[in-house]
C-alpha cells in the first residue's frame, strides 16, 4: 500500500525502526513477537478492521501507543477509534 510505504520512509529517513505489515493477522503476530514502542493502524485492514486488532492486542497485554490512521470521517468511527 502506498500510504504504508510514505509513511515507513519518513520514519526510516529519521532513524526509526519500521516493520510493514499487509494483513491484519500479519500485525498481530509480529506484535506478539516484537516489543515496538508505537503501533500505527489502519482501520480498513484486508482481513479484518483496525478496531479489533487493537481490542485483541490491548486483551493480550499489549501496552505500546497506538495510533489509528483511517480514511473515514463518521463521528462514530472517531469515537471507537
Amino acid at each position: 500500500p502506498y500510504a504504508a510505504a510514505m509513511l515507513a520512509n519518513g520514519l526510516l529517513e529519521r532513524s526509526h525502526s519500521v516493520d510493514v505489515a499487509g494483513t491484519g493477522q500479519e500485525a498481530l503476530e509480529l506484535a506478539f513477537i516484537n516489543d515496538y514502542e508505537a503501533l500505527i493502524l489502519d482501520v480498513m485492514l484486508p482481513d479484518r478492521d483496525g478496531f479489533s486488532l487493537c481490542e485483541e492486542l490491548r486483551a493480550n497485554g499489549n501496552t505500546a501507543w497506538i495510533l489509528m490512521l483511517t480514511a473515514r470521517d463518521a463521528l462514530d468511527d472517531r469515537v471507537a477509534g
